[in-house]
């Protein structure tokens, strides 16, 4: 890898998209791959020339936004590590982060100024400062001015598959916030093994000749979503006067990455059908080996859509054939129809993507980067930096939206919008989810009110590059409770006891994990490293979960939120699922509280729907007989909304400390 994969992927877009290829939209704001690309250039080659190099860390503050994206692809350009940086943070926390992870430099949009202004002077690391303000004391540089300044010259530098991508910090919920160095080979596995899974819903290749039957929900959506990427592969599979065209078999490897399934595509009444598996009688069978980044298979869209790219798109093919990367079998002249058919521009599908959580959290940071280097589609940030329904309604039906991210928090308000009905969501095709447990009931909505979308439930933690299992739905019937569904290809994971001793299905302790997504470790910190990873490279993750006889995933709680009431423990989600289903209740979080006598005693902590309010009491005892008699809550307490974190995540010990303060 001689080059940042995120760069080089948007080097191929801006070279051979069409000029007016949209990459960001941003309120008014239309950016092509060309302006964007160039932006990263100018940005990297002024940062270089203020001394910035590899392995040097930047930090950037900033909410979603173009500036974001550019800044973060530029650093990256330079072999230097980006650090995203949560845009919630008072002076004191932005001091400890900038100056633990040894920034040199920071980006930051100019909301900031003030914050910025006020640790600046404690911050003697930094040696550049760079605002999106244009009315900044001197000594900090002006973001569009230097860009404006700067050669639009490509950057080269010499890049290697571990070194670090990104540091992004911990919510801090056990101390100080700590920085999980991720390598691009944690970015690109983890990324690989998602498609990984995905692939294994076809259906087998031995359906082929039964493929006129009708398709269940699963494989019809996959379809759908698949289908898009492998468009161009048309040209060659039709066939003529309605007979079936050639039927082309795929084998795909990379090396020191997992292989994938291998997949037999052809066309059924005008429309591509994929399956698993190689086909006996395939016309063609490409071998293909990816070098380091399965990434290039996605560029081989992004080269066929102009004739620039297909003639640069030849000699790169021969030289992966005479380097035996490529084999063949089969009618050969199929792979020439392939590289050269051409492509109606107008037929292009584009999918977009529209990033709402913030990116300085690893979940929205991941799946943004997938998408933009396996896909050719914009990206659309929000404008309003709070979450706003209707904004994220108005813009999935405008703006052609296949792919979404949204956190539980924000799904739960989407499905319950009053107006939810009056737009048309039909274009959504992957609805992702994560970085906090979604209720079925949920779930079922969304597959219900997003017809022709897959949920995708990703479940895992920073320290993981982030997902270590996924739950994929299609139809409302297929959800499960509590299910985070499957452990990704080449995730090892163990279920232990306190004492570390692995224990049988369906019995709950704490999820462990071994493999190449784990994170290279906590910057600067070997003692918390060594805590959470061992000799033999199991990474503890704190969650507490069992594996069901279906091979899936349930979780139950952190294992540090569990609560010991006389010598039981209690998983508060069992006791919130319960009260959550009473009809007064909006939202709901249980703790447990010191008590002399047990140790801690349950407490919940409610909110109330509009203009309800029951009695403590009627909570506590609409919990009778639907749990054991010690997981009751002893007391409820009422609020107008509970603390949650910048990605939907209840902050508990803040609900703890509410709990402490009003319980007489």
């Amino acid at each position: 890898m001689n080059r940042s994969t995120f760069y080089d992927a948007w080097r191929i877009r801006a070279r051979y998209l069409p000029a007016d290829s949209i990459a960001m939209v941003h309120g008014n704001r239309r950016i092509t791959w060309r302006e964007s690309f160039s932006r990263i250039n100018r940005l990297a080659n002024a940062l270089r020339g203020r001394g910035v190099k590899k392995g040097d860390k930047v930090g950037l503050l900033f909410h979603n936004s173009p500036e974001f994206s550019d800044s973060n692809i530029a650093v990256q350009a330079l072999g230097a590590v980006p650090v995203p940086i949560n845009y919630r943070y008072v002076a004191d926390e932005l001091e400890f982060v900038l100056d633990h992870c040894d920034a040199c430099c920071l980006i930051y949009e100019g909301e900031a100024t003030h914050l910025v202004e006020e640790v600046k002077p404690k911050l003697r690391k930094i040696h550049t400062f760079i605002s999106t303000n244009p009315d900044l004391p001197t000594g900090t540089f002006v973001y569009d001015r230097i860009i404006q300044e700067a050669k639009d010259e490509e950057v080269f530098t010499d890049l290697d598959m571990d070194d670090v991508a990104v540091i992004i910090f911990t919510g801090g919920t056990t101390g100080r916030p700590k920085g999980v160095m991720l390598s691009y080979r944690n970015l690109l596995i983890n990324q690989i093994s998602v498609v990984n899974l995905l692939l294994n819903f076809l259906p087998p290749v031995s359906q082929m000749d039964k493929s006129s039957q009708p398709l269940n929900a699963m494989h019809r959506k996959l379809l759908g979503f698949i289908s898009e990427i492998v468009t161009p592969l048309r040209a060659v599979l039709e066939g003529k006067n309605g007979k079936r065209g050639p039927i082309l078999s795929l084998r795909l490897s990379a090396t020191g990455l997992p292989a994938l399934p291998a997949v037999t595509a052809c066309m059924e009444g005008g429309a591509i059908r994929l399956f698993s598996g190689v086909h006996p009688n395939a016309d063609l069978i490409l071998d293909l080996n990816m070098g380091e980044d399965y990434r290039q298979l996605s560029d081989q869209n992004i080269y066929g859509a102009t004739l620039r790219g297909k003639l640069a798109l030849l000699p790169i093919m021969v030289r992966r054939m005479l380097k035996g990367e490529v084999r063949v079998s089969g009618r050969r002249s199929l792979l020439l129809r392939m590289l050269t058919a051409r492509q109606d521009p107008e037929e292009q599908p584009v999918s977009n993507f529209i990033a709402v959580p913030p990116l300085f959290h690893l979940a929205a940071y991941a799946f943004w980067l997938t998408f933009v280097v396996h896909q050719h589609g914009a990206v659309v940030y929000t404008v309003k930096h709070s979450f706003d329904p209707d904004e994220v309604l108005e813009l999935v039906e405008k703006e052609n939206i296949h792919w979404t991210l949204m956190v539980p928090a924000m799904w739960k308000k989407i499905v319950v919008h009053p107006k939810v009905k009056d737009y048309d969501l039909s274009k959504v095709k992957i609805a992702l989810t994560g970085a906090a447990l979604l209720p079925a009931a949920v779930k079922r909505e969304m597959l219900r009110l997003f017809p022709n979308s897959l949920v995708l439930d990703g479940f895992g933690q920073t320290e993981m590059a982030p997902v270590t299992s996924m739950k994929v739905d299609a139809s409302p019937e297929e959800v499960k409770d509590r299910s985070v569904g499957k452990i990704l290809d080449g995730v090892e994971v163990k279920v232990v006891d306190e004492e570390g001793e692995e224990i049988p299905d369906g019995q709950v302790g704490e999820l462990m994990y071994r493999g190449q997504t784990i994170m290279k470790g906590y910057y600067k910190d070997e003692e918390s490293t060594r805590r959470v990873l061992n000799a033999e490279g199991w990474f503890r993750s704190g969650d507490l979960a069992y594996r069901g006889p279906d091979g899936e995933i349930y979780t139950v709680e952190r294992r540090g939120e569990c609560i010991n009431s006389g010598g039981e423990k209690i998983y508060p989600i069992e006791v919130e699922e319960i009260i959550a289903k009473h009809s007064t209740v909006d939202a709901v979080c249980v703790v447990g509280v010191p008590d002399d006598e047990w140790g801690e005693s349950v407490t919940a902590v409610v909110v109330c729907k509009t203009g309800m309010r029951p009695a403590e009491e009627d909570i506590i005892a609409w919990c009778a007989g639907k749990m054991a008699g010690y997981k009751k809550p002893k007391r409820v307490l009422f609020t107008d909304s509970l603390p949650l974190s910048p990605v939907g995540k209840v902050l508990r010990a803040k609900i703890k400390q509410f709990a402490n303060e009003n319980i007489k």
